[in-house]
């Protein structure tokens, strides 16, 4: 049923996107798939996805992204019915609802973006299980992504991983070491401060507040535009259902999903560039913080937080 439903929804949304004259081209990312990185052979076995348009052509990797997007609602679906002590409500519904069925994940998908992907391979590690698989497939695709995994992680590989993680990135380091990234900002919509004025400080003020912005939707308030509308709508909806449900939310998973969410902001000086970066996160791991149960009360095997 959710798998139909999700189907259906997305070619509504794609039909609805293409009548206001939203194409295939509408974003950046999109076009240089379509139109040059999948054209030249050269960008084809430098750049990870569009081998995937170059085999499959636009339309067909459209179809798989819904086809990956809608199976992600079965997972999520499923996971959250095994959620125990409690039982399902009415506001819990409508809050579950509003969460994996927000409108910009289901806009990822029908557009020729990496995004779903890399979200059905973190889906696939969280609530399948299949950590091995899914991380060699988040890396092949996006490699900064390892960082998504650190919920699955204990607080002292996490720190073995801060130690470690510089030598791998040093130019990344010594960037950010030297005031970090420039100002992420395409959008004259966003007008959510990176604090870039402030320097080194400023990098490290915004990996403190930007979470806490993801997470309440007050971005809207400082930026009041209808486009970051349905995005703070969800993250409202999550807050909710972490606040109303707390007794079977793990608090430990949601830490380690704050700190990712740092991290990102640390490194994304731009806030819908950063959001981005962070959708496997709101959308798919803070959703691991409730502790599923099997149906007779016994812990599910695949928790660890």
């Amino acid at each position: 049923m959710v798998m139909c439903f999700s189907i259906f929804y997305a070619a509504f949304l794609k039909i609805i996107e293409l009548y206001v004259g939203i194409d295939n081209s509408f974003h950046v990312d999109a076009n240089n798939y379509i139109h040059v990185y999948s054209k030249e052979p050269t960008y084809v076995f430098n750049f990870t996805y569009p081998v995937v348009v170059y085999y499959l052509g636009e339309w067909v990797s459209i179809c798989l992204n819904i086809l990956l997007y809608s199976q992600t609602n079965t997972w999520l679906v499923k996971w959250l019915r095994s959620v125990r002590p409690f039982r399902w409500n009415s506001l819990f519904g409508i809050l579950v609802g509003i969460y994996i069925f927000a409108p910009y994940r289901a806009h990822l998908a029908i557009h020729v973006l990496k995004d779903t992907i890399v979200i059905w391979f973190v889906a696939m590690c969280f609530f399948r299980n299949k950590i091995a698989v899914s991380f060699f497939g988040v890396v092949w695709f996006r490699l900064i992504a390892f960082i998504y995994y650190i919920p699955k992680m204990t607080w002292g590989t996490i720190v073995v991983l801060l130690i470690v993680t510089p030598f791998f990135f040093f130019d990344h380091f010594i960037t950010l070491s030297n005031g970090g990234n420039e100002a992420m900002v395409f959008h004259d919509y966003d007008m959510v401060a990176a604090m870039k004025s402030y320097g080194l400080f400023g990098d490290f003020l915004r990996a403190l507040i930007w979470p806490i912005m993801f997470l309440s939707g007050s971005y809207i308030l400082v930026s009041p535009t209808w486009w970051f509308f349905p995005l703070a709508v969800h993250s409202f909806a999550l807050t909710l259902m972490i606040l109303f449900y707390s007794r079977s939310y793990s608090m430990n998973v949601f830490f380690k999903a704050y700190f990712v969410l740092s991290i990102l902001s640390l490194l994304a000086p731009g806030f819908t560039t950063c959001y981005r970066y962070a959708v496997p996160v709101l959308y798919i791991i803070f959703l691991y913080g409730f502790k599923a149960h099997s149906y007779n009360g016994v812990k599910s095997k695949h928790v660890y937080a």
